[in-house]
């Protein structure tokens, strides 16, 4: 077994370098192929304020928060460009009411992009791909569960992504090579927190990039309009201070449909399901666990009305969310909508939320008219 784990570790870092080695030198080819374009920022902010009302048995939790979100591009020519993105949202885990309170700002990506024709190069602090349950599951409580396995923001990444399109759909494969943000870009503003370390531990925080993530995206699939699929895996290494008899690398898998459809001249419904499956789950040993999502959303004359569901088996423990909720557009593209789920795991008592999210997203744009 010793000599088969030595083979195996060689050949991941054969193809870390030949992937690394891969993305330089496309790069390098498509550096002599730059298109300019005149300098400008572009970007999206999206202003939401949340409240909750958590009851679990006699314990009871109320919290009005906001979140800011700054997604931007400053763009350097048509081909060249400097993603980033930042989060201003509150990060109080304590057990009374709380209003406003530990806002904190992060950097959640800050990465080089070059993208031209089919292929997108981009390394930097990036989000790696995996699942889209956790973004696009209907409602206000719709993606609570499927929150677990998103790999999201905090890691140093490299990554290709190549897009092909035709009669059979619009199809994105991504590859990225990533490990845990150590850097100064780990830190919070206004609420202060550390910056991670190595001694810290957990999935991915390791000196090199030993983890991975392979998804791909198709839209139209088969040619069929408003059917959209997504397929993935991961590899997250266990973090260097975790090596131990009870740590192991966690993998999975994930595969979801979304289909986009009218009822009527007047219903508009989106359907989609997900179910992604872990081995060595949070890199414990033998740990299991797998999620599945279903939810649909429905649009009549300005009305929305979501359902969602997910079922997690992690251990031979099950825990669930259902959600429902409704919402509109209240005035000038501010959107509300109000929510309940219920959670349910076994051994614990249930968990009842009611809330709302009001949103709205400004866009902005120094490009020349």
């Amino acid at each position: 077994m010793g000599m088969k784990r030595n083979v195996w570790g060689v050949a991941q870092k054969r193809m870390q370098v030949a992937f690394l080695g891969s993305c330089a030198m496309a790069a390098l080819v498509a550096g002599a192929t730059l298109a300019q374009a005149e300098p400008h920022m572009e970007g999206e902010v999206a202003v939401e304020f949340a409240g909750n009302h958590v009851k679990q048995g006699d314990a009871k939790q109320n919290d009005i928060n906001p979140t800011v979100e700054l997604a931007s591009a400053w763009v350097i020519t048509k081909a060249w460009s400097v993603q980033g993105g930042w989060t201003l949202e509150s990060v109080y885990e304590g057990d009374d009411d709380f209003y406003f309170r530990s806002l904190a700002l992060s950097t959640d990506e800050l990465y080089l992009q070059y993208e031209t024709g089919m292929f997108r190069l981009f390394g930097g602090k990036a989000n790696p791909t995996f699942g889209r349950a956790w973004d696009i599951a209907p409602g206000v409580y719709g993606t609570g569960l499927a929150e677990d396995y998103e790999i999201g923001e905090g890691y140093i990444a490299v990554g290709l992504a190549v897009t092909l399109e035709g009669a059979m759909g619009k199809h994105i494969l991504t590859g990225t090579a990533f490990r845990l943000d150590r850097s100064i870009m780990s830190e919070t503003a206004f609420t202060k927190g550390g910056s991670n370390t190595l001694a810290d531990g957990g999935l991915s925080n390791t000196r090199g990039f030993k983890s991975f993530s392979v998804t791909l995206d198709s839209e139209n699939v088969f040619g069929l309009d408003g059917l959209n699929s997504h397929l993935g895996y991961q590899k997250q290494a266990i973090g260097d201070a975790d090596v131990g008899p009870a740590a192991d690398d966690q993998t999975g898998y994930v595969a979801g449909l979304s289909y986009g459809m009218d009822l009527s001249a007047a219903i508009k419904m989106e359907v989609m399901a997900e179910y992604a499956d872990f081995s060595n789950f949070e890199g414990v040993r033998d740990s299991e666990a797998n999620y599945i999502t279903v939810g649909a959303g429905f649009a009549y004359q300005g009305y929305n009305l979501a359902l969602a569901y997910t079922q997690k088996d992690h251990d031979d423990v099950d825990s669930s969310l259902m959600s429902v909720s409704v919402g509109t557009e209240i005035w000038n593209e501010w959107a509300l909508d109000v929510g309940y789920s219920l959670g349910k795991e076994d051994g614990v008592e249930d968990v009842h939320s009611i809330g709302f999210t009001l949103a709205k997203a400004f866009e902005f744009s120094s490009a020349a008219e």
